[in-house]
């Protein structure tokens, strides 16, 4: 049995190959040397389009910290667009910080029936 945190990473790796059909969704990769708990690659014409996903399966909100943690991790690897998903959502600072260095913000959660539940901050 895979823990709950593995489980959530899968399921939002699971949510974007259904969103963004024509990508390569890949679970738990390395890009040079920073890991990413889900990386979307896309073709676009002669380019290579990299979207970049931080999930967290925490009990607290999501603190700055984290967000400028990211912000370097996606600069070192060239990745085009970052994500952040969260259980648990994002204090305030987070939000600001990812807003300036556009950064989307989304909340994943299990809904009673076992589906996911998804928003966007």
């Amino acid at each position: 049995m895979i823990s709950e945190d593995k489980y959530i990473e899968m399921l939002a790796a699971a949510l974007q190959r259904a969103t963004i059909p024509d990508a390569d969704v890949q679970w738990n990769v390395k890009v040079g040397t920073r890991q990413f708990d889900v990386l979307a690659t896309i073709a676009a014409g002669m380019h290579k389009i990299l979207i970049g996903y931080e999930v967290k399966n925490k009990t607290r909100p999501v603190a700055v910290d984290a967000i400028d943690a990211f912000v370097t991790k996606t600069r070192d690897a060239g990745v085009n667009k970052a994500v952040f998903v969260s259980r648990s959502g994002f204090q305030s600072g987070a939000i600001t910080v990812a807003a300036k260095h556009n950064i989307d913000l989304f909340q994943i959660d299990l809904l009673p029936d076992g589906l996911p539940g998804v928003s966007k901050t």
